[in-house]
């Protein structure tokens, strides 16, 4: 199946942490106990049974679906921009986590009066290089619409980067 990709693999022979793997080319960014497990093999010079773990290893992490979760967000009035938050993240097929999450992450809403804090703040003012610096802060707050919502895709980062 895969005869005709050409794999890649270097590091320093004392340091398996270093050792890197590529695939026509491109990195492969496997979890780290993959690619520990696939480096120990590369530093003792077993290249056949590297190339075996290496070819499981890409399979295994191609049959996974990219699709890790789903999230509800909530339309800031007038705008298409959203909110949402992964802490109330579910799995795609069950519908009564979904509604749990909506439920959950309307109550969370109301609670607020509708009004939610973005997680930047604004400060303005003047630099006085030679005294003190007077600054305004203020936190920006929109205001959320309940009336429009959607359900969001989580996917996971590919292994390829």
């Amino acid at each position: 199946m895969r005869k005709h990709e050409n794999f890649h693999w270097g590091g320093y022979k004392y340091a398996p942490e270093s050792v890197g793997f590529s695939l026509n080319g491109k990195h492969i960014n496997f979890p780290e106990e993959v690619r520990s497990r696939l480096a120990y093999l590369a530093v003792c010079g077993e290249n056949k049974k590297l190339l075996i773990e290496l070819k499981r290893a890409l399979r295994a992490e191609e049959k996974k679906p990219r699709v890790v979760g789903k999230c509800i967000c909530f339309f800031k009035k007038d705008s298409n921009e959203f909110y949402y938050t992964q802490q109330l993240r579910y799995s795609p097929d069950d519908l009564h986590d979904a509604l749990r999450c909506y439920k959950e992450w309307k109550r969370y809403i109301q609670s607020k009066n509708c009004m939610l804090e973005t997680g930047y703040e604004v400060t303005e003012g003047e630099f006085n290089p030679y005294g003190e610096s007077k600054a305004k802060r203020k936190t920006i707050t929109s205001v959320v619409d309940l009336t429009r919502c959607r359900s969001i895709n989580i996917i996971r980062e590919p292994i390829f980067g």
